[in-house]
């Protein structure tokens, strides 16, 4: 009995050698992007079509890369058969990491794909990014997003008592709410019309509307699996969803308000409270963070209450 099951372990092991060695012989598709392009690549290793025919490298995400990853970047792309790309502006953080600078390194017969960069504040219309006076983005603490109701709270100077009271009580405008969204639907339909392939529309519909955002640029595995599936529409492949059990993205998930929820007439269950490194954490621990983060960076949140200044007008925020 051991010695058959040391024959079927050592069969096993060849058939596992011979399938890296057949997969290392096929095409070679890269990713190129921010962090939804790795996760991408993810899924399209789950899609057993999509193994059949090609074999896939990570690239860095454009916003993590660094001088020392351009040449290893453009190794990669000029040996792809197969080029899967948001569109990056040439020049982006200072190196040569855009779209266009990326795909110059590639074969004259490489293929290329382009897709949405992902990213749609209409179901969380109080999150925000906020940049210091040279332009560059600052990451709140523990949650990276900042929330327009906590600088509002920050610039005004209250405690957390008043600030936890004055969120308990706030209303914000049901038609501010819609209005938001709908600009960030525009937004995203016209991203859309600059790639190979649109989602958008299916991201909006009814029922994928509700649960395709974790936060304003992190899609779920359900939205993921929309691009995952025009891309082998694309390249004429079948597909499958086969979606892990946890958000790829999910490392921060924003709480989805009974306000928006009611606003867009979502089919969605509201998230009271944020998740941070898998960890629940209630609103009111968030906040007091905020506050004295804030606190800590003097002006900062009126320069911030500054640079937000429609969306608070839209919303229709007030003491």
């Amino acid at each position: 009995m051991l010695l058959a099951v040391m024959i079927d372990a050592s069969g096993a092991t060849l058939g596992h050698a011979a399938a890296r060695s057949q997969r290392t012989q096929l095409p070679l598709c890269v990713l190129h992007g921010n962090c939804q392009a790795e996760s991408l690549r993810v899924l399209l290793e789950r899609s057993p079509t999509f193994c059949s025919a090609f074999r896939t490298l990570a690239l860095p995400a454009v916003h993590e890369a660094t001088a020392d990853d351009v040449p290893r970047i453009r190794r990669i792309v000029s040996r792809a058969s197969l080029v899967i790309s948001q569109r990056v502006r040439d020049g982006y953080h200072g190196l040569a990491v855009g779209s266009h600078e990326v795909v110059q390194a590639a074969p004259a017969d490489c293929r290329l794909v382009t897709i949405p960069a992902l990213r749609y504040d209409g179901l969380y219309p109080f999150q925000v990014h906020v940049r210091d006076q040279r332009g560059q983005a600052l990451p709140a603490p523990y949650s990276i997003y900042h929330d327009l109701r906590f600088i509002y709270c920050a610039a005004a100077g209250w405690s957390l008592d008043r600030s936890l009271a004055w969120l308990r009580d706030l209303a914000p405008s049901v038609a501010g709410i819609r209005a938001l969204a709908s600009r960030a639907r525009a937004a995203l339909l016209a991203i859309d019309q600059e790639v190979d392939i649109r989602v958008a529309e299916r991201l909006l519909g009814p029922a994928l509307h509700g649960r395709s955002f974790l936060t304003i640029n992190h899609p779920t595995n359900v939205a993921l699996a929309q691009l995952v599936s025009q891309i082998h529409l694309q390249l004429n492949l079948a597909y499958q969803p086969l979606l892990p059990g946890e958000d790829l993205l999910g490392e921060i998930r924003t709480p989805l308000e009974r306000s928006v929820i009611a606003a867009l007439e979502l089919r969605a269950v509201p998230r009271e409270d944020w998740t941070i490194g898998g960890c629940r954490t209630p609103v009111a621990q968030l906040l007091t963070a905020h506050l004295s983060w804030y606190a800590e960076n003097a002006g900062l949140a009126q320069r911030a209450i500054l640079e937000h200044e429609e969306r608070i007008g839209i919303l229709e925020f007030s003491p």
